[in-house]
């Protein structure tokens, strides 16, 4: 579980970033309204930092596994298929 939290670690943090404020302001507690807004502020940025580093740019495919599925394709799309 270590491994594959630090691996992507943006991913990570902005999933946190976007859902946490959401089960703050979705669990019925009453918030000072400039704490709502900066939750949802929260929640917005989140969203949005999710959504840029939804494909974990920093991790690429090695070289296996882009062999590896050149192959499936490769007999997924064949006479037979």
């Amino acid at each position: 579980m270590k491994a594959a939290v630090l691996k992507n670690y943006l991913t990570t943090f902005f999933g946190v970033l976007a859902g946490l404020p959401t089960i703050v302001l979705g669990s019925g507690i009453v918030l000072d309204p400039r704490w709502t807004h900066y939750l949802m502020i929260a929640a917005g940025v989140g969203t949005v930092g999710l959504g840029v580093v939804a494909k974990a740019f920093n991790n690429h495919s090695t070289a296996d596994q882009v062999q590896a599925a050149t192959q499936v394709a490769k007999v997924e799309s064949g006479p037979k298929a």
